[in-house]
C-alpha cells in the first residue's frame, strides 16, 4: 500500500512527507481444507500516517517497502467472536469484531493518534505503564490481556520524550485488565521492571505465558542483551542470550525457575521466539537403579506380589502373577508377555557395558524383531502415548 503523506523523521514532526510503500500485515482466516474465509487489513482499521520508532526501517520480507505495522501476534478471543493483534511498531495491541471487523479497542500509550482513533483509546486507571514493542499478546481465563512487553525506547516519535538507550530500559511480563464497557484499563500484574532482582532487556521475540496447572507465568526473554545492568557479552553469554524465567503470579512475583541458553563466543546471538513446558521427554529412574520407573514395574518378586519401586509406582495384578498387568500384555504381538521381552531385553541391554551389543542385529528375546526395535517399541507404548495401556 502507498501512503501519500508518510512521516520520514522520528524527531522532526515537520519533516517533509513522501510517497511511501508500506507493508500491510492482514489477518486472514483460512477454512481447514485451505480456502480463504476472511482477510483484514490493519491499513483499514489504523492510521498509516502514524509512525512508532522502527515504522521506518525496511520491510525485512518486501523490497523498498516500511515496516510500518510489524504485527507479531493473533489470537480469537471467543467471549465475544473477537480478534486482538498485538503491532509491535504501533506499540499497540488492537481488538476487531471478526463478523463486523469494526474496531473494538486500542490498548496502547496515547500519544499522535488522530482525532478518529482516539475513542477507541483505553483509558488507565491507576498506576500503569504502558507495553512497547510488544510481543506475545494473549487472553487469559480471566479475560485479561497478557503479553511480554519489550520495551524498546519506551517512547513514541513527536511525544516529547527522549527515546531510552539500551542500557536504560528494560523489558518485563505484563498483565492488563480491560473494562470494555467504561473503556478503562488497569495494570494488575507485571514482573521484570527496573525494581526486579536482575531486571533485564530483551529486543525483540520473547513470550509470556500462563502455565494453567500452577498459576504461574512462564517468561521467555528470547534475545536478552541486558541483565543487572550489565551486557550479555560481559556476562559471558554473547551479545545476545536467552534467559527462561518462571514466576508465581504474586505481587511481587517470586522466581521459582531460570535457565540461560547462550553460547560464550562474543558478539554471537542465541534467540528464543517462544518456550512451552512440556512432560519430560525422558523416563523417570526414581530409584536410580538404572532401569526406568516403566521398566521397574515388571519386576519378579520370588514371594509373588510385584515389587514396588522408589516412586511407589505398581501396576495391579489381577492374576496374581507377580507381575503388573502392563507385564502380563504382549504389545508387540510376539507371544511373548511385556515382562518377558523387558527381561530379555533388560538381561543384555541394563547389565552389558557395551551399548554396540545391544545395538547389533541381534534378537535376543527370538520374536524376529531385533533388541532395538523391540525396545523402541516399548518406548512409544509405554511414556509416549497419551492412552491407558493395558
Amino acid at each position: 500500500m502507498v501512503v501519500d503523506t508518510f512521516p520520514t523523521s522520528y524527531t522532526d514532526p515537520n519533516a517533509i512527507q513522501h510517497n511511501i510503500a508500506i507493508e500491510d500485515n492482514p489477518v486472514e482466516e483460512f477454512a481447514s481444507d485451505g480456502q480463504l474465509l476472511n482477510k483484514w487489513r490493519l491499513t483499514d482499521l489504523l492510521d498509516t500516517s502514524r509512525i512508532g520508532y522502527l515504522s521506518l526501517k525496511q520491510s525485512p520480507s518486501v523490497h523498498d517497502t516500511y515496516d510500518w505495522a510489524h504485527a507479531n501476534a493473533v489470537v480469537y478471543d471467543n467471549r465475544d467472536d473477537s480478534i486482538i493483534v498485538s503491532v509491535r511498531h504501533q506499540d499497540a495491541v488492537v481488538k476487531f469484531s471478526r463478523s463486523t471487523g469494526e474496531l473494538k479497542w486500542i490498548l496502547a500509550n496515547h500519544d499522535n493518534w488522530s482525532p478518529e482513533l482516539q475513542p477507541y483509546l483505553l483509558t488507565p486507571v491507576g498506576p500503569l505503564k504502558w507495553q512497547y514493542h510488544q510481543h506475545s499478546s494473549k487472553v487469559l481465563p480471566s479475560g485479561n490481556i497478557l503479553l511480554f512487553d519489550n520495551g524498546n525506547y519506551r517512547a513514541t516519535p513527536f511525544d516529547g520524550k527522549e527515546p531510552l538507550q539500551v542500557t536504560e530500559t528494560y523489558s518485563r511480563a505484563v498483565e492488563y485488565e480491560i473494562d470494555e464497557n467504561a473503556m478503562e484499563i488497569r495494570q494488575v500484574w507485571e514482573y521484570g521492571d527496573l525494581t526486579t532482582d536482575e531486571h533485564f532487556y530483551s529486543q525483540a521475540v520473547s513470550d509470556a505465558d500462563l502455565m494453567t496447572t500452577t498459576g504461574n507465568i512462564l517468561i521467555t526473554a528470547g534475545q536478552t542483551m541486558f541483565v543487572g545492568g550489565m551486557s550479555s557479552n560481559r556476562l559471558g553469554m554473547g551479545g545476545l542470550h536467552t534467559r527462561i524465567i518462571e514466576v508465581d503470579h504474586n505481587t511481587p512475583a517470586d522466581k521459582v525457575f531460570e535457565v540461560a541458553v547462550y553460547d560464550t563466543i562474543p558478539d554471537s546471538i542465541t534467540a528464543v521466539y517462544r518456550s512451552e513446558r512440556i512432560p519430560d521427554l525422558y523416563p523417570l529412574d526414581t530409584d536410580k537403579d538404572g532401569t526406568p520407573d516403566y521398566m521397574d514395574n515388571c519386576k519378579y518378586a520370588a514371594n509373588g506380589p510385584l515389587i514396588p519401586d522408589a516412586g511407589g509406582n505398581i501396576q495391579l495384578d489381577s492374576d496374581s502373577d507377580g507381575f503388573g498387568n502392563i507385564c502380563d500384555a504382549d504389545l508387540n504381538n510376539d507371544n511373548l508377555t511385556n515382562s518377558m521381552d523387558l527381561g530379555l531385553l533388560k538381561l543384555n541391554f541394563f547389565t552389558n557395558n557395551s551399548q554396540s551389543d545391544f545395538d547389533q542385529a541381534a534378537d535376543l528375546n527370538g520374536d524376529g524383531i531385533i533388541n532395538s526395535n523391540d525396545l523402541g517399541i516399548f518406548k512409544t507404548l509405554f511414556y509416549q502415548s497419551s492412552a491407558p495401556l493395558p
